[in-house]
Formats: structure tokens, C-alpha cells, sequence
């Protein structure tokens, strides 16, 4: 995970060192969502505006019905 983390700021990095000073006005987010189905546990992190919402699906529409 901080490797990918650390690879998108290299991305933005490079785009606006080449390319645009949107990155460096527009700010940037990260949600992560960490589930560990054989203890049960559920961990959510956030930084700046970004959410994480959990939703069940119906198994027969495939859509989300229960979201929480």
C-alpha cells in the first residue's frame, strides 16, 4: 500500500513537472478499506474528503440494497 501510494505521488510529481500545476493546486485524497474476512474485522481509513461507503448486494439484481 505505500508503494502504491508513493507511486501515484510520483505521478502526479511528474505531471506537474511536465505538463500542468494542476496537481500541485487541486489537492489530493486517498480512502482505504481493509477487511479481513477470517477475524471479521473491518478497518477504514480516510485523509481529506474522500469516503468509503459499504454496501450489500442483492444476490438476484446484483445491486446494492443494504449501505452503510
Amino acid at each position: 500500500m505505500k508503494a502504491a501510494l508513493a507511486d501515484e505521488d510520483g505521478v502526479l510529481l511528474d505531471n506537474f513537472m511536465r505538463e500542468s500545476v494542476e496537481p500541485a493546486v487541486s489537492g489530493s485524497t486517498v480512502a482505504v478499506c481493509l477487511i479481513n474476512l477470517t477475524a471479521g474485522e473491518l478497518v477504514v481509513s480516510n485523509l481529506g474528503d474522500s469516503h468509503v461507503i459499504l454496501a450489500e448486494r442483492d444476490p438476484k439484481t446484483e445491486y446494492p440494497y443494504h449501505i452503510v
